[in-house]
């Protein structure tokens, strides 16, 4: 099979898929580690109800085969799992880059909490050469002001 190793922007949206499961989000990120060379890369995945954290971990790996991603589109809306360690993931495998310069996470209607803010701070005050950033936390019923708060504090303040 030929790879799509010169491919320099892919966006693949899933939407409310019931049966893709960990499965499917596996060999998706099989295709997306063949091509090495992405600047950018948008992935929505929403109201994907069979998802786990293993399928989240993985995309991570893959992520990190990405070194020269200029721009980084996530969104995970409306998935019922606890997203804070996906976020935790996700924070390890951008910590190896200094090319993200567009950030987009979506996690609208998830099940995320203020432990996946405290991971953001850490990501934001680590990336310097952060241009855009576009965050969406519509609908985290499980988010507090203390995670409001951990949010500022990556973005610079101290309050």
């Amino acid at each position: 099979m030929k790879s799509q190793a010169n491919l320099k922007n892919l966006e693949i949206y899933v939407k409310y898929g019931k049966e893709i499961t960990d499965e499917g989000l596996t060999a998706l990120c099989t295709g997306l580690k063949a091509s090495s060379s992405l600047q950018s890369l948008t992935l929505v995945c929403h109201g994907l109800e069979s998802l786990t954290e293993k399928s989240m971990l993985e995309l991570s790996q893959t992520i990190k085969c990405h070194k020269t991603l200029h721009t980084l589109a996530l969104s995970f809306a409306e998935i019922p799992l606890n997203l804070d360690v996906a976020v935790g993931n996700l924070k390890e495998a951008l910590n190896l880059f200094t090319t993200i310069q567009n950030l987009t996470l979506i996690f609208s209607g998830s099940e995320i909490t203020d432990d996946a803010l405290g991971y953001l701070k850490e990501l934001l005050r680590s990336k310097n050469s952060l241009k855009t950033l576009f965050l969406n936390f519509s609908g985290c019923q499980q988010l507090t002001n203390e995670g409001v708060r951990q949010l500022s504090q990556g973005l610079g303040t101290q309050s």
